[in-house]
């Protein structure tokens, strides 16, 4: 997911496989276009779709970083497996 990360902290609109960590890496399809795993045609079709649609990258691209830097950066990833921790320990 790192490549999708910088991706979307520079501002790149994402079109990839609702494959493992993908769609949580996308806020669930907030921050990206997601496809079928296998489907070559559904990833070409939403590609073409994506580029034509500049309001639709806009709002893909909208917050994307900030999720980026909220929930994934390690500062993020630390604080949320300290608080699963404490909730798990009591």
């Amino acid at each position: 997911c790192t490549t999708i990360f910088d991706a979307m902290l520079r501002g790149v609109p994402i079109v990839a496989s609702a494959a493992g960590g993908i769609p949580e890496a996308l806020g669930g399809g907030r921050h990206g276009a997601l496809v079928p795993p296998g489907d070559s045609s559904a990833l070409a079709d939403r590609i073409a779709e994506v580029l034509k649609d500049e309001s639709g990258r806009r709002k893909m691209k909208d917050g994307a970083a900030d999720w980026v830097r909220n929930n994934f950066s390690s500062d993020a990833m630390t604080d949320n497996t300290i608080r699963l921790y404490r909730e798990l320990l009591g």
